[in-house]
């Protein structure tokens, strides 16, 4: 890919769409990005969000971001967040639970079970 890519007008700085390229062989990382673009490297995470926001199929690795070139690059780059989601939420379970929970606080599920043990069939009085 040329990557002196340039836009009809004169002073406008090329679409980053137009930059991306196809298959991962021929990923462009951010920092490149960023240097053809003359913007930051959190622009082009910025730019990259908001394509992928209104449906550019954007794919990205440690090769940097492409656009697929088969089902089986999609396939990948999924697999790759699912596993990356799924190793999050494992992280997130248990600060979430000292979270619901605070030492040394009754809970409302205890309440509820107290109420309910006190009168056997929850129609007890608090």
């Amino acid at each position: 890919m040329d990557r002196s890519v340039r836009s009809n007008k004169e002073n406008e700085k090329p679409n980053i769409l137009e930059l991306i390229p196809k298959g991962r062989e021929n990923a462009l990382h951010q920092e490149q990005l960023a240097e053809i673009l003359g913007v930051s490297r959190d622009t082009v995470k910025s730019l990259v969000r908001k394509a992928r926001k209104n449906g550019a199929e954007i794919l990205s690795g440690i090769s940097g971001y492409y656009y697929p070139k088969d089902d089986e690059e999609r396939k990948a780059f999924v697999s790759t967040l699912s596993k990356q989601a799924f190793t999050r939420l494992k992280t997130a379970r248990p600060i979430k639970s000292t979270l619901d929970e605070i030492k040394g606080q009754i809970s409302l599920s205890d309440i509820l079970k107290e109420y309910l043990r006190e009168d056997g069939n929850g129609a007890g009085e608090p």
